[in-house]
């Protein structure tokens, strides 16, 4: 398939997700940029996520296409979670994502020194000729597995920022 038609369909995809997402009353918006500059990202506000029902701001997005030779396209789930993390605040966090991380069958947890922000983030191999139709649906369970992923233990980090918890709580949460 050529990066043209790619791009189109990708488009395309994007723009009936996030329909989808409105249709369900969960804010969404597909930012397209200048044509040439950039990457589509399809912004969602996750809400009620974690057991305060936080919620998170995530980005959906493919990423650049390299040749029109691809066989594999990447899908990216990014939910920030937190943001402005003071730099004092880091050593901890590092430790425990680090704990995290390693359990995790899928997506990571990251600190973002350019934005200063806490983010999960699930990225997607996908096959480049799947139909539109088998694309999206795999965009959703993609989606879908970034945000179960990140709800099960953003809990533990945002209680870390505000000082409500240690490393001795993120271990105890794998224990039994």
């Amino acid at each position: 398939m050529d990066k043209e038609q790619m791009m189109k369909e990708r488009h395309e995809v994007l723009e009936a997700l996030e329909g989808s997402l409105q249709e369900e009353l969960i804010a969404a918006k597909l930012n397209t940029p200048e044509e040439g500059h950039g990457t589509e990202v399809l912004t969602v506000i996750f809400p009620e996520l974690g057991i305060d029902g936080d919620g998170a701001v995530g980005e959906l997005f493919f990423l650049p296409i390299v040749s029109d030779e691809m066989a594999v396209q990447h899908f990216a789930t990014v939910l920030t979670i937190a943001d402005e993390i003071g730099e004092d605040q880091y050593p901890a966090l590092y430790e425990a994502i680090s704990y995290i991380n390693f359990r995790l069958p899928c997506g990571a947890y990251a600190l973002d020194d350019e934005s200063g922000s806490l983010v999960f983030k699930l990225t997607v191999p996908m096959p480049a000729e799947l139909s539109k139709e088998d694309l999206l649906n795999e965009m959703n369970i993609c989606s879908g597995n970034a945000v179960a992923a990140a709800d099960q233990y953003m809990d533990l980090l945002l209680r870390m920022l505000d000082g409500d918890s240690s490393m001795d709580d993120v271990r105890a949460a794998f224990e039994g």
